[in-house]
């Protein structure tokens, strides 16, 4: 069976190089990341949910993210789209105190695409990616005294996955994709009063991204 599958992969992979030589293409790209924080709590009971412990829901913040990448054809309609990107991303409690604090998120990602071209402008695009936490930075307007969180995972490296929707015009291209992280970039244990730990809060980023890119080919 990993013999089947390893001569897939090789085979989807000489198909792209064999059938993109003379098509292949490559771009640039900019874009705002609509950026939260998608926090799940699990308890030694069982029970899970969704939401800060305090009752306060992540408030949402606009970033942004520029990259390139390579599109390597491996049929006509099918394509394989690796690509570079630097995304900010954001963690902000709601609040209605506009000076609370929040934390800006510096990323290195590399997401591995395959696109599916169904209409002549329009394609759809899902793939996996990871991201390499780059810096986090806390930002006090409010000037409190805030201290960015201990728990937060330095170098932390990031699986995650992102399904999206573009449409090209010759060389020009917009598009719309949600990422969402599955590995978790800062935990934190839940006690009871005795001291007791009876559970676990796991953040993971996601964000719903527009962007506009400009095609090379080569």
């Amino acid at each position: 069976m990993k013999n089947q599958v390893l001569l897939t992969i090789t085979f989807v992979f000489l198909s792209s190089i064999i059938y993109g030589q003379r098509q292949f293409s490559y771009g640039i790209k900019a874009g705002l990341n609509i950026a939260n924080v998608d926090e799940v709590g699990s308890y030694s009971n069982g029970f899970t949910e969704e939401g800060y412990l305090g009752g306060l829901p992540m408030a949402t913040g606009v970033r942004p993210q520029v990259g390139a990448w390579l599109s390597l054809p491996i049929t006509e309609k099918l394509v394989l789209q690796p690509e570079l990107l630097w995304t900010q991303k954001y963690l902000k409690y709601q609040s209605t105190n506009e000076d609370l604090d929040h934390t800006n998120f510096d990323y290195l990602s590399l997401p591995l695409l395959v696109g599916y071209r169904f209409h002549e402008h329009w394609s759809v695009e899902l793939g996996p990616e990871v991201s390499y936490m780059l810096s986090a930075t806390l930002k006090d307007p409010g000037g409190t005294g805030a201290m960015l969180s201990t728990a937060i995972k330095e170098d932390n490296l990031e699986f995650g996955a992102n399904v999206g929707l573009k449409y090209q015009k010759e060389d020009w291209v917009l598009g719309l994709r949600y990422h969402r992280s599955f590995t978790s970039f800062q935990n934190f244990t839940v006690f009871e009063l005795s001291g007791v730990p009876i559970g676990e809060i796991k953040q993971y980023h996601q964000g719903l991204v527009f962007w506009v890119g400009y095609t090379i080919k080569a």
